[in-house]
């Protein structure tokens, strides 16, 4: 029995068009329209985006597609902002607007204002100016936050080094693994307990 072909082809513009649903649909209609009916189509899926936007990450689509300076390209960063709802929609800001755009700022901030986890607040700490008050509340949250093995060592050891001590010792109350004794072990400063307890816990004490 011969197998059957798989069709493989990407869908032409004008089925594009006929089966777009959503915001993100007609964006694609928007950016690859082209020929004789490039500007007919492209102010279409731009009236279909604005009517159907929602969410934080549709407005950022309208946003990109408006004429540069444009009164709608004012209005979709206001209603991007007004969608946003999460750390993830905050974050999104912030990366797609201009960098030193007062929006950076605001989007940073909002984010700390709902960050709940290390991973939360590290990305807080990367951000944000250095020794600047949100940079010490990212890092005293950071210590707070962490719970794991991975959020003391690749979190906070590797990011903040005024908090590598504390971290270590959290890293070796926490290592249960040989891979994870391992790392504490190529960590600790020489002649430390820790190291000299990392190094057996690690089977770097045997004899080969």
């Amino acid at each position: 029995m011969s197998k059957q072909k798989i069709n493989m082809q990407e869908p032409t513009l004008e089925e594009m068009v006929n089966t777009a649903q959503t915001t993100q649909d007609w964006s694609k209609v928007h950016w690859q329209a082209k020929g004789e009916r490039k500007k007919e189509l492209s102010q279409k899926a731009w009236d279909k985006m604005v009517e159907l936007a929602r969410s934080t990450d549709d407005w950022i689509l309208v946003e990109w597609a408006s004429p540069k300076n444009s009164k709608m390209k004012s209005i979709a960063l206001e209603n991007m902002l007004d969608a946003a709802k999460s750390v993830s929609d905050w974050r999104c800001i912030y990366r797609v607007v201009h960098e030193n755009h007062p929006l950076q700022a605001i989007a940073l901030e909002k984010s700390a204002a709902l960050s709940q986890t290390c991973e939360d607040w590290w990305y807080i700490n990367n951000r944000a100016p250095k020794n600047s008050a949100l940079q010490k509340k990212a890092r005293k949250n950071m210590a707070a936050t962490a719970q794991t093995f991975e959020d003391w060592d690749f979190y906070i050891h590797r990011s903040v080094p005024e908090l590598r001590d504390v971290a270590l010792k959290k890293m070796a109350a926490l290592a249960k693994t040989a891979g994870e004794w391992q790392t504490v072990y190529s960590l600790a400063p020489e002649g430390s307990r820790i190291k000299k307890t990392a190094k057996v816990k690690s089977g770097n004490d045997r004899d080969f």
